[in-house]
């Protein structure tokens, strides 16, 4: 009997555990990936901002500069680079020349701003892509790390499991306890039952509990007194 009400609670607490960790690695996930794609869509617009009058007043070199004071201000930005409305590369940050791959990442004269998350060598990067001028005169590029927030986002589940397992732990726990409560006094009922063909005379079974359970203990007392 113990097991019988053991095994049930033990199991709906486990699924309930497990559900909750899920639900928790996946809303923590998503949180820190979403905060990410803030960022990054912050620094691609100011970056289109700040390239306006570069672009119309034809001024590569200051272009230049601004682009490469990006990433040293910014330790998580991979690249930014600024293209024409022709789709030429008017300044960017690749000291190797620019790979030619990223110009397919995102539909062709876009006006609307969009993000891109790319799988590299050098990890995972969320490429985000912001019309200047709503595209009439050109793009603004960045490319930023998500290595660091994934680094994070794994430490922070990691933590999160440990606890949401020792929680799960002391439930499965409480469970056997409550189970044994509550299938203890029926068990030394039913035991004290078989005795009844006995000449001897039947102990009186303890009755503490005011529920329902104690009540049947205490009429059985009664009736074998």
């Amino acid at each position: 009997l113990r097991w019988k009400f053991a095994i049930p609670i033990s199991m709906i607490v486990l699924s309930m555990g497990i559900v909750m960790l899920l639900l928790v690695r996946t809303y923590v996930f998503d949180q820190l990936m979403h905060e990410v794609e803030k960022r990054g869509v912050y620094i691609a617009r100011m970056l289109a901002e700040r390239s306006t009058p570069h672009i119309l007043y034809e001024d590569g070199f200051a272009l230049q500069a601004l682009i490469d004071s990006f990433p040293e201000a910014d330790a998580d930005i991979a690249y930014a680079f600024v293209l024409g409305n022709d789709g030429s590369v008017l300044a960017h940050t690749f000291t190797g020349g620019f790979p030619v791959a990223l110009m397919d990442v995102h539909p062709p004269l876009m006006k609307t701003l969009h993000t891109q998350r790319l799988q590299t060598d050098g990890g995972y990067l969320l490429d985000v892509a912001a019309p200047i001028l709503e595209g009439h005169i050109g793009i603004a590029r960045v490319g930023l790390y998500e290595t660091g927030v994934r680094t994070t986002a794994i430490k922070s589940i990691r933590m999160l499991t440990l606890l949401l397992t020792l929680a799960l732990i002391v439930g499965l726990l409480a469970s056997l306890v409550l189970a044994n409560l509550i299938t203890r006094p029926v068990s030394g009922l039913i035991q004290t039952m078989q005795m009844t063909d006995l000449e001897s005379k039947l102990p009186e079974l303890p009755a503490h509990n005011g529920d329902e359970i104690g009540y049947l203990i205490r009429q059985f007392n009664e009736m074998v007194g």
